[in-house]
């Protein structure tokens, strides 16, 4: 899946064409909870060689399904991401940027080049279309504005407010008198 010798790349004069579909849903779902599915995510797009490098430039296309934030229903994502980046084979070599990701074992493995570039592009919350129209209540409870709460909150502490203690109700006046 997604995993080539670096001599079968190498002969590829052109380049080496990429275009799989795959299910992404078990690898995403160990690094992010919320993605409860990733099927049929396209990657599409050319490997070439260049002494011991190859340049990875693919398009990765499909829907993912993320939780709604406000009601947990299914939401789907969709994914439409470009990547350019290069893989060398030995990373100690190469004095070039961090985006740099290490052939092993004289193999190719584009799965964790996408799975980064994947769950980079996940949002923190996605939001359903019905979400608006939630229920503001349900058993024991009801949905407040911050408005609403503050002025609760104020009439609360308002008849809360001590009145004073009754045992010293005299010496109220007593400040009075001496005037």
């Amino acid at each position: 899946m997604l995993k080539w010798s670096f001599l079968q790349i190498q002969k590829s004069r052109n380049g080496f064409p990429v275009d799989e579909v795959v299910d992404l849903t078990e690898i995403l779902h160990k690094k992010n909870k919320d993605v409860r599915s990733a099927k049929s995510i396209h990657v599409s797009g050319r490997l070439v060689t260049q002494r011991d490098q190859v340049t990875v430039t693919l398009k990765v296309t499909g829907v993912i399904t993320l939780p709604c934030a406000r009601t947990l229903v299914d939401v789907p994502y969709p994914l439409d991401i470009s990547i350019s980046e290069i893989m060398v084979k030995d990373i100690a070599e190469f004095s070039g940027s961090d985006d740099v990701y290490e052939i092993t074992d004289n193999q190719v493995d584009l799965m964790p080049i996408i799975e980064e570039c994947v769950l980079v592009d996940i949002p923190m919350q996605v939001y359903a279309a019905e979400s608006n129209k939630a229920s503001k209540s349900g058993n024991g409870w009801i949905v407040v504005s911050q408005d609403d709460l503050n002025a609760q909150e104020q009439q609360s502490e308002d008849a809360e407010a001590p009145k004073g203690d009754s045992r010293l109700a005299a010496l109220a006046d007593y400040f009075k008198k001496d005037e």
